[in-house]
């Protein structure tokens, strides 16, 4: 039974053994697969990672590079050592500053914390950095935080020029980012300056002019230029000026400052032309252009004349530019005799630039010269814009002809590309030239151009201004002025709402065409009443002349009181009357025989201001003599000799005729005004019926002056030498050889 036992215990230790050894190969094989894994892994990262740093990898996002560079900032003051900080620590932490500019995660007063805290005192150098860092990022609230602390009587810093200069560009940055910044503030700090003896310099006042013109107060501008050198003793740079200037022509209400500021300008290029910048110099032309201020244009040119300062051809362009605006077509000759004379080659720009003063200057025989003269350059070829430019001189000269054969020219021309603005043209040359069937085929051009230009590219693409093709505003209100010209307002209306489908910005110039369209077209009042309700809704604002043709649209429909009421829609909506609209009213009134409305609107005109012109005078005067009113006619028609505004010559026949069958008025009358009447048309030497005026003149001036000459002559003298020298007395002005016989006359007598 032991025995037994014994073997069967025996096999139970020889299965465990057997069992262990299995156990101990299965751990031991676990082992080795994780080794040999890991191993593999290991050899998988590292290859990877080389593999990966032969490719320039980009970051997720902003904000991530924004932690990383944050991360890194702190990592660099926790591992720095207390005597690396104190030796280089200020120069380390401007540097480190430079990082954070693009970084809204920065947080100076966390820095400073930690420099704190290893024993390390920031210096204003470190401040300066911070506060820059701050600005730059945009980060205003502890841009001031800082400022606020640095200017504490605990700190141990204390702000020096830079630190004001920092924080005043901070005001700059401010008010481009839409904050509202009191710019007054810069006054403040400049006392605040002043009493702490920390010195303003030029940077601090250039800053405190980008202010000025960022803001658009020239004003201020030109007090703080003041205060620079009387009380700091400070004299502008070249700098300072560009400064200046810059803002001075972009804005429309500097032209008083602009005239404080020219005589240093022009004393600065004069007295230091050699750090005058072509920069400057074209400031300076660009603002004389702005307010039209040719002389100072004049004096300018002078002054580089005498330096014998060589200018550029943006200059040269520049200058012509204003001479066309001005019509001064001499000066533009003179300034291409100049750029000849200085041996600058002409480039394709300042040839365009020519060629469009000379256009505004109506000079279109020079355009074309200056057009042929391109043609015979081998340096470079005509561009579209010296094209379309000669296109619009054609269309004023209604030389139909040559326009369509350089239209052919360009079609034919691989090198230039019509683009929108040369359709533009062409489609204003057809208008004016009443070629409407041409317009059509123009227009279906540009729409097959338009569909095959720039086929790869998307919507989204921006397209080069010289290559796009696609109509615009202008075209289309180009073609409704031209289908309300030619009396097809169906089609004209059919463009309408293709623009409005289209979803274009409407503007007043598209509904003027049309409304004036309705004015001369046989269609309903409705129509017409559709379009101004759009206008309407569209806000878009009514000028005068909206004005002045509703009135005409108004009359023609026989709603005589609408068109009356005009009037006091314009005064209601704060508009002042001009011109054309007061001779349109006076035209209803005429028209529908309202005289008496006719004079007190005329009267009204006249109240306000609005001086009367010929067309106003014609209507008026006319209107009063056939409604029976000679006396008020003569009242107006001496006012408009006292304006000097000469009338069409019908209506001083048709006084004079009614001076003769006029029962209304006095002898005495008649003879008051038709006197001064006869003796305008005589000085005027305004052809009149001759027949009407001798009467008048024997009838009511002649006649009646024998009752009130102080010394008439005697009855012996014949009727002639008799009216002679009435006529003498009435008129001593006009004949004054006559005047000195009839003076011996009396003399002798």
């Amino acid at each position: 039974m032991n025995a037994n036992l014994t073997n069967s215990t025996l096999e139970v230790l020889s299965s465990s053994a057997e069992t262990g050894k299995s156990w101990l190969a299965y751990e031991l094989t676990l082992v080795l697969i994780f080794v040999l894994g890991m191993g593999l892994l290991k050899c998988v990262l590292f290859y990877g990672r080389k593999l990966l740093a032969m490719f320039p990898q980009k970051k997720n996002s902003a904000k991530s590079d924004e932690k990383d560079i944050a991360t890194t900032a702190l990592n660099i003051l926790r591992q720095g050592t207390r005597n690396d900080l104190s030796t280089a620590g200020s120069a380390s932490m401007q540097q480190l500053a430079q990082q954070f500019r693009d970084s809204s995660n920065f947080e100076p007063i966390e820095v400073l914390n930690r420099m704190q805290k290893m024993g390390v005192t920031p210096d204003v150098g470190v401040y300066n950095s911070l506060l820059e860092a701050c600005v730059t990022s945009k980060n205003f609230q502890t841009a001031y935080q800082l400022f606020m602390e640095m200017k504490e009587p605990s700190s141990l810093v204390t702000p020096d020029t830079t630190t004001y200069n920092i924080y005043i560009r901070g005001i700059i940055e401010a008010t481009n980012s839409g904050e509202h910044v009191d710019i007054g503030m810069v006054t403040e700090l400049l006392k605040e300056m002043k009493s702490k003896e920390i010195s303003a310099n030029m940077i601090t006042f250039n800053t405190i002019f980008e202010i000025c013109a960022v803001a658009g107060d020239s004003c201020r501008t030109w007090e703080y230029f003041v205060q620079m050198q009387r009380d700091y003793h400070l004299e502008p740079d070249t700098t300072t000026y560009n400064i200046i200037v810059k803002g001075i022509k972009t804005n429309d209400k500097a032209a008083n400052v602009f005239d404080l500021f020219f005589p240093y300008l022009l004393c600065f290029i004069n007295t230091r032309i050699d750090c005058v910048d072509d920069a400057l110099l074209n400031g300076v032309v660009d603002a004389c252009g702005r307010f039209a201020c040719i002389d100072k244009v004049e004096q300018l040119t002078d002054v580089l004349h005498q330096h014998e300062r060589r200018l550029s051809l943006v200059t040269y362009g520049k200058l012509v530019t204003i001479y066309g605006q001005q019509h001064k077509n001499h000066k533009i000759d003179e300034l291409y005799r100049e750029i000849q004379g200085n041996d600058a080659e002409p480039n394709e720009i300042t040839y365009g630039c020519m060629m469009e003063a000379y256009l505004k200057c109506g000079q279109f025989e020079k355009v074309e010269e200056i057009y042929n003269e391109v043609q015979k350059s081998d340096k470079f070829a005509c561009n579209i814009v010296i094209y379309t430019t000669l296109l619009r001189a054609l269309a004023k000269k209604r030389d139909f002809g040559n326009v369509m054969s350089l239209y052919e020219k360009l079609k034919r021309d691989s090198k230039c590309k019509l683009n929108r603005i040369a359709f533009n043209a062409l489609l204003d040359c057809c208008v004016k030239c009443s070629q409407y069937d041409k317009m059509s085929e123009v227009f279906e051009d540009m729409l097959k151009l338009s569909a095959t230009s720039n086929p790869g590219m998307k919507s989204k693409d921006v397209i080069p201004e010289e290559d796009v093709v696609e109509p615009d505003l202008i075209t289309y209100s180009t073609l409704v002025k031209g289908m309300c010209k030619a009396g097809q307002m169906q089609k004209a209306m059919a463009l309408y709402e293709e623009m409005k489908r289209k979803k274009l910005d409407l503007d007043e110039v598209l509904f003027n065409s049309l409304l004036d369209g309705f004015v001369k077209s046989e269609s309903p009042i409705e129509e017409s009443e559709r379009i101004i309700n759009d206008m309407i809704k569209l806000r878009i604002k009514f000028s005068n002349y909206t004005y002045s043709i509703l009135i005409k649209l108004y009359t023609k429909n026989k709603r005589i009181e609408k068109a009356l009421n005009v009037l006091t829609d314009m005064k209601m909506n704060g508009v002042l009357p001009g011109v054309i609209v007061y001779t349109c009213l006076l035209q209803a009134c005429i028209k529908n025989k309202m005289v008496d409305k006719a004079i007190e609107i005329f009267n009204d005109m006249v109240a306000n201001n609005v001086k009367p012109d010929k067309t106003a005078y014609n209507t008026i005067v006319n209107g009063c003599v056939f409604s029976g009113k000679l006396l008020s006619a003569c009242s107006i028609l001496l006012q408009a000799i006292t304006d000097n505004v000469v009338l069409h010559e019908d209506v001083y026949n048709n006084v004079l005729r009614n001076f003769l069958i006029n029962h209304k008025m006095t002898t005495a009358q008649k003879h008051e005004y038709a006197t001064k009447v006869c003796n305008y048309i005589s000085v005027r030497k305004i052809p009149v019926n001759h027949e009407y005026l001798s009467q008048v003149l024997s009838s009511f001036v002649f006649e009646a002056a024998t009752t009130t000459l102080q010394n008439p002559p005697q009855p012996y003298y014949n009727p002639q030498m008799y009216y002679g020298y009435a006529y003498y007395h009435a008129y001593p002005a006009a004949y004054p050889q006559q005047s000195t016989a009839y003076m011996r006359k009396d003399k002798h007598k």
